[in-house]
């Protein structure tokens, strides 16, 4: 059985303008998706929220997720430093 290969991808930069705010990013039709903080600042904590759920990173760490298919799935961000970007690319 072969699978289907996620090939168009979107870039999402999100800025969290405010510290520990949530903001949201939907993922449509998503098969795979990497996200992490833009200035890889390793004091930074950022984290992703799904579900209510929280797992925080550090600005250096990226979570990925491949083979997966989300359509139309909310996901939540934020960062401990106001101004911080979060960057998801999505692949559908």
């Amino acid at each position: 059985m072969s699978k289907e290969v996620a090939t168009n991808f979107k870039i999402y930069n999100i800025t969290c303008t405010n510290a520990n705010t949530d903001y949201t990013v939907t993922l449509e039709k998503c098969k795979k998706f990497y996200i992490g903080l833009q200035s890889k600042v390793l004091s930074i904590i950022w984290s992703l929220g799904v579900d209510g759920v929280y797992f925080n990173f550090t600005g250096t760490e990226v979570y990925e997720e491949n083979d997966i298919y989300l359509n139309s799935r909310t996901i939540t961000v934020k960062a401990s430093i106001a101004g911080e970007v979060i960057q998801v690319l999505a692949w559908s």
